[in-house]
C-alpha cells in the first residue's frame, strides 16, 4: 500500500490552505470538494466525502464499491464529460484526477497510469 511522500503536491497545499482559511473564518470561499478530496471525513456530502447512503451526498450518489472505499460521494458517469472538473470516469464512476499519490486522500492511490485516485 503506497503512502504519501514528504513532498506534498501543489493540490495538496491548496487543499490545506483552503482548510486553514475555512477553519480560520477568514471568509474566502473554498470548494468543499477540494477539502473532501484530501479529507474524506469532511462531513459536507461533497465529492470525495465518506458516505453510507446516497442521501448523505449532494450528488445523491454514494459509490459503495471497493474502489470507493466502501462509501464515497461522487457522480455516476458513462464518460469523462459527465464528471465534474478535476474528475474522470472509470467503471461508470467519477474519481478525482491525480499525477501522484500526493494528490489523493488517505487510503487512496493514484492508479491507472497515474490518472485517478482510488482506494486500494
Amino acid at each position: 500500500m503506497a503512502r504519501h511522500s514528504k513532498n506534498p503536491s501543489w493540490k495538496s497545499l491548496a487543499a490545506l490552505l483552503c482548510a486553514l482559511v475555512l477553519g480560520g473564518g477568514i471568509g474566502l470561499a473554498c470548494s468543499d470538494g477540494e477539502r473532501c478530496r484530501l479529507d474524506p471525513l469532511c462531513d459536507s456530502g461533497d465529492y470525495g466525502a465518506e458516505c453510507d447512503s446516497s442521501e448523505e451526498c449532494i450528488s445523491n450518489f454514494c459509490c459503495k464499491s471497493h474502489n470507493c472505499g466502501e462509501g464515497m460521494c461522487t457522480v455516476s458517469c458513462k464518460n469523462d464529460m459527465e464528471c465534474p472538473p478535476d474528475m474522470l470516469c472509470e467503471r461508470e464512476v467519477c474519481f478525482f484526477v491525480c499525477a501522484s499519490d500526493n494528490d489523493c486522500g488517505p487510503g487512496q492511490e493514484c492508479t491507472h497510469g497515474n490518472t485517478i485516485c482510488e482506494y486500494d
